[in-house]
């Protein structure tokens, strides 16, 4: 979580929407 922070410039209103959707395990998969 703290890398894609870093890398996307998320914050972490915007990780716990993508979470609660489900988007950000998609993401990590596909990024390795």
């Amino acid at each position: 979580r703290a890398v894609l922070q870093a890398l996307c410039g998320f914050d972490d209103a915007r990780l716990d929407a993508l979470e609660r959707e489900g988007v950000l395990i998609r993401t990590e998969k596909k990024k390795g």
